[in-house]
């Protein structure tokens, strides 16, 4: 039986968009429901997507 933190551990498919209107960058996993975030620049963003997975728990 899998844990929590072993289903964290699993590789998500990440989605990142550009924000024309905004400006910076918005990162959702689809398969996680609700942990989406964004960043001014493309690594910010991956950043913040990882610190959200992450904080999930």
């Amino acid at each position: 039986m899998n844990t929590f933190n072993d289903y964290m551990d699993m590789s998500y498919r990440m989605e990142v968009i550009e924000d024309k209107n905004e400006g910076g960058f918005v990162v959702n996993f689809p398969d996680l429901p609700g942990c989406i975030t964004c960043g001014e620049t493309i690594e910010s963003a991956l950043a913040n997507a990882l610190d959200a997975k992450k904080s999930l728990d």
